[in-house]
């Protein structure tokens, strides 16, 4: 059970991979894999079959998934190169602190954002290692920040936000926008054109906090936007 089980593991993190990282004309259907995979170890069978049944069911996936396996590894080589120096910055900085790097929430995933609302901090993961932390500011009383795990559904640059809010009159340009629950956002609060927040990560958010998004400091939210991919999974807890 616990071989089939780390597999299962390792191919929810190789399909973030490929979504992440595509590549053409990959060797396997991962959604007939998926399929295939829930047939082949059901309730029924894993109660039913003996140890050296499931252990060939094991090697006949691991085998037809090989090809698949590889091109993850390929590409993962080519990403643990360009990340390099963002990975030693960040050590460095959380060296400093005599801080541990927090490890990523959600280890299944290749590319992870999590907004910690808790600690007013946002942290970026590729491949389980921290590529960027900063402080941000989340929604404020009565304007809370959405919890759950969410994607990178668009990315827009010069965005002019308006208030869907009766009470609440504003239209403010944001330079960085990556929407990731309808209104809800990830952007910057200070550019050419407007700025209302410089500091963020103070207690006080709660009474001063953003109407729901995720204001980032500027070089933070410019370094995500460009790195982040559609899809790019957002978990706020």
């Amino acid at each position: 059970m616990q071989d089939i089980l780390s597999f299962k593991h390792e191919m929810l993190f190789l399909s973030d991979v490929h979504r992440i990282i595509p590549i053409k004309k990959p060797s396997l259907d991962i959604k007939v894999f998926w399929k295939d995979f829930k047939i082949s170890f059901n309730r029924d069978t894993l109660k039913n079959s003996s140890t050296d049944e499931l252990k060939s069911l094991l090697q006949y996936q691991k085998t037809l998934t090989q090809g698949y396996r590889n091109e993850a590894v390929q590409a993962r080589a080519l990403a643990r190169e360009n990340r390099a120096q963002w990975v030693e910055d960040e050590r460095k900085k959380w060296e400093a602190d005599g801080t541990a790097i927090p490890a990523s929430p959600l280890p299944d995933l290749y590319h992870l954002i999590y907004i910690s609302l808790a600690e007013q901090k946002m942290y970026v993961y590729e491949d389980n290692e921290l590529i960027l932390s900063t402080l941000i500011t989340s929604g404020r009383n009565h304007f809370e920040t959405i919890r759950g795990t969410f994607h990178i559904y668009t990315k827009q640059r010069f965005k002019l936000m308006k208030s869907p809010f009766p009470d609440e009159v504003y239209e403010l340009w944001v330079d960085y926008w990556l929407g990731f629950s309808g209104a809800y956002g990830i952007h910057d609060t200070c550019n050419s054109k407007n700025c209302w927040r410089t500091k963020f990560g103070v207690a006080s958010y709660t009474s001063a906090g953003s109407h729901g998004c995720i204001n980032t400091p500027y070089n933070a939210v410019k370094f995500i936007y460009n790195w982040a991919k559609i899809g790019t999974t957002v978990y706020v807890k």
